[in-house]
């Protein structure tokens, strides 16, 4: 299709198709419901409660319409949106003829990059952040860096201050570096964050092709991005210190240190002209309580900027000292060895990850690696690999990984980690030029589930960001002027949640997975009578249709009562049966969440076996409104029967055509 003639959607999205009567019937019942008793508790006995309530209901309606009135004109904004990102897109193709993998390269070069560059100066920059809530200046530094040096240190600052030079490109950058070193490796080695090393790199772009003076680095005696734990910038004595431009400049090193260390939480900056010093530290991941791990949640909306008061470099010194005892303020060193080759970036590591993936190349291919976290999660990469041991063969379809390292004769080292290929990017709707290639890579996610199952296991979490998209070849366009469009084919991944299928066990899968009749169950209490695999499995033989769960159909629960148990999961013993429909009500739940991304928007998953839990109900709901929503109810359908053909599903996913 010409981009240029792209229409608009043909079939804009309505208030029926994304927010269905019967829901909205629901929500309105619930809220007169509660805006009645509340006027009962407040007035007493109500004369004409019938009128009452059809008084509320049409108050409810008027206030509800501007806001619903707002969601379709915001959906229809953003297909439109989509067009004007795919003709970018399609742009930017015609301009890249080379292989796959560059190309995207490319677009995730354009994705990550530090937002200080390119249009704003580093002062403007800088300017921009100072006006954020989150940001704080002339902050006074912390007692205990004061009140810690000693004459030692003194020595030192000394020594440091006689290097000054009025002109920063007179300054002995070595000779900076081995007094530094002096000042701090002992001060800030420790078997939690290993060794210090004060290299100089004035002279080398090493940091997405930046150039930092000094930088301290873990693990590694050479300049090493993904290893750097603080940077040192130096300037002339005979020039302002404090500038826009300077801090704009430590800004912008410290932004790309969080681009290159995903999952690390403190980074800190020191600006001096080796007699004074400012030091700027930036924060990401600051969000506290239950946004903490809600579907909204983002690194850089939840960043912090602290500029500290001027120092003297002494004090300065001190206080880097004294952070960068914390595991907080460094990189987490990466589990990976020599193996699998050069880090090329590091894709996903934080705190509650039970493994760190990072982009490699070996051998010159571009490959996806993998390693524990830390000890403890070795067993989960060991039967990772094991499960993918055995998807592979002839026949494997491109959606599954290959597995490169280790192969079937490779033993399986002492410290797990793995290669798969090929390298993808994560799966977003604003990546396709139509419908038709869109449901093409859902096809795919579909050839993987069955393929999965064939070989007796169960995914458990089939969701968006388990499932990535790469270029495997090129799509003819009629246009010659767009002629080389990429074809994004899907490719399903992680299978550390994988098991054996109908094989009794604990529920381990994703929250936004976790089977209806899991949910249903945590909210009952199982009789000492029963196991609580029993409980779990009555609930997935009922009539999925039947949301009303009557308890004495259950026949064999006769003293069930409905109660909620927990904090957490609180059955007496977690066990369910996995079975095929499971990873198939999942897939339907990614297209979902895909094609309307307000759907779960804000949505906490790990408290969705927690007892009293609204998202346990949303959940809930969501489901009974796909099943008897049109066009979701037949995906829904042929997931309940785990129906495997592809083309039955081609047929339910034809009505995806509006994008």
């Amino acid at each position: 299709m010409d981009i240029d003639v792209l229409p608009l959607s043909p079939t804009l999205p309505t208030l029926e198709s994304i927010y269905p009567r019967e829901q909205r019937a629901q929500y309105k019942a619930q809220l007169v419901d509660e805006y009645t008793e509340e006027l009962m508790d407040y007035c007493g006995q109500l004369d004409n409660p019938r009128k009452i309530r059809f008084l509320l209901g049409t108050m409810i309606d008027k206030a509800m319409l501007p806001f619903l009135e707002a969601i379709v004109h915001l959906q229809a904004n953003q297909q439109r949106n989509i067009v004007a990102q795919q003709r970018t897109i399609n742009d930017l193709a015609t301009k890249v003829d080379n292989l796959p993998n560059q190309l995207q390269s490319q677009q995730l070069l354009i994705t990550t990059a530090s937002p200080f560059r390119g249009s704003l100066t580093r002062a403007k920059a800088f300017a921009e952040a100072m006006k954020r809530s989150t940001t704080k200046l002339e902050v006074p530094l912390p007692d205990a860096a004061v009140a810690g040096s000693d004459t030692s240190e003194g020595q030192i600052a000394g020594e440091l201050e006689s290097l000054a030079k009025g002109e920063e490109t007179d300054i002995d950058h070595r000779a900076v570096a081995m007094c530094l070193t002096a000042f701090l490796s002992d001060k800030t080695a420790s078997e939690f964050v290993g060794n210090t090393y004060v290299v100089d790199t004035h002279s080398e772009r090493f940091l997405n092709d930046l150039a930092p003076d000094i930088s301290i680095q873990r693990y590694t005696s050479t300049a090493d991005k993904f290893n750097v734990a603080a940077i040192i910038e130096l300037k002339g004595a005979d020039k302002k210190l404090g500038t826009l431009d300077n801090f704009g400049q430590i800004l912008d090193y410290l932004v790309e240190l969080a681009i290159c260390q995903p999952g690390r939480a403190v980074f800190i900056g020191v600006l001096t002209n080796l007699k004074d010093a400012y030091v700027l530290k930036y924060t990401q991941g600051i969000t506290k309580g239950r946004n903490r791990r809600t579907s909204t949640d983002s690194g850089g909306l939840t960043s912090r900027l602290t500029q500290f008061r001027k120092a003297s470099l002494q004090d300065a010194l001190n206080y880097l000292a004294l952070k960068l005892q914390r595991p907080t303020a460094n990189p987490p060193k990466l589990q990976f060895t020599k193996t699998v080759g050069k880090l090329v970036r590091i894709i996903q590591r934080h705190s509650q990850a039970h493994s760190v993936v990072g982009e490699f190349t070996h051998n010159g291919i571009n490959v996806i690696g993998k390693a524990a976290s830390d000890q403890k999660w070795r067993g989960t990469v060991r039967s990772e690999i094991e499960t993918l041991r055995k998807l592979q063969g002839d026949g494997r379809p491109i959606s599954i990984p290959e597995l490169r390292y280790p192969d079937s004769e490779t033993p399986i080292p002492p410290v797990p980690e793995m290669m798969i290929s090929p390298v993808g990017r994560p799966l977003q709707l604003e990546l396709f030029s139509n419908a038709a290639d869109f449901r093409a890579c859902l096809e795919d996610i579909l050839l993987a589930i069955a393929w999965v199952h064939a070989h007796g296991i169960v995914h458990r979490d089939v969701r968006t960001d388990n499932v990535l998209v790469h270029a495997a070849k090129f799509a003819t366009s009629e246009n010659t002027e767009y002629s080389r469009q990429p074809l994004w084919r899907g490719l399903l991944i992680d299978f550390d949640h994988a098991t054996v299928l109908g094989q009794d066990c604990e529920y381990e899968g994703g929250y936004i997975c976790c089977p209806v009749e899991v949910l249903k169950a945590c909210a009952v209490k199982a009789p000492s009578s029963i196991s609580a695999n029993q409980l779990v499995n009555s609930f997935a033989d009922l009539d999925p249709t039947n949301d009303d769960v009557d308890l004495q159909m259950l026949g064999s629960l006769p003293d069930c009562a409905p109660e909620f148990v927990g904090p957490e999961f609180d059955l007496d013993t977690p066990l369910y049966t996995p079975r095929m429909f499971h990873d198939y009500l999942a897939f339907v739940l990614l297209v979902n969440t895909l094609t309307f991304p307000f759907t779960l928007q804000g949505f906490s998953y790990n408290r969705v076996l927690r007892k009293n839990s609204p998202e346990r109900d949303r959940l809930l709901r969501l489901w009974d409104s796909l099943r008897h929503s049109p066009g979701w109810r037949d995906m829904v359908a042929l997931a309940d029967q785990a129906v495997a053909d592809v083309a039955a599903w081609r047929e339910v996913l034809t009505f995806i055509s509006w994008l």
